[in-house]
């Protein structure tokens, strides 16, 4: 990890797993190109890719001078949207509320492991998934 904080550390982790796999299956259902072809085949854009999505997470903190974790930690928030105003939505969202820490811990660790499982799959049948 990069010494940021268990929690800092696995949430960038998680972002970046969620937005790879996005990026990692759209290619491949547009060009049939396996994981690992896409990685031989491109390993500059891929690189490029990473350090901008990574980039993305972490230059908040660099011009708004605040620690990282402080971000971090505030950016999964439990508070209500505004346009949500009677007491049904509210009811929805305090009993769903798909913004929560662990939430988005859970996500990142289920793109990991999907990411693993169609990696591995491929590996086995030698070609591209979708």
């Amino acid at each position: 990890m990069i010494g940021l904080g268990v929690r800092v550390d696995a949430k960038l982790t998680g972002r970046l797993a969620m937005v790879g796999i996005l990026a990692a299956i759209s290619t491949e259902i547009g060009t049939h190109e396996s994981i690992m072809q896409q990685v031989s085949a491109h390993p500059f854009a891929i690189l490029l890719f990473t350090a901008a999505v990574a980039g993305a997470g972490v230059a908040p903190a660099y011009f708004t001078e605040t620690s990282l974790e402080q971000l971090i930690s505030t950016s999964s928030t439990t508070a209500l949207p505004q346009i949500w105003t009677n007491e049904e939505d509210k009811a929805f969202w305090n009993k769903y509320n798909m913004l929560s820490d662990s939430v988005e811990l859970l996500h990142g660790r289920m793109a990991m492991v999907a990411f693993s499982i169609i990696f591995f799959i491929e590996a086995i049948k030698g070609s591209a998934l979708f």
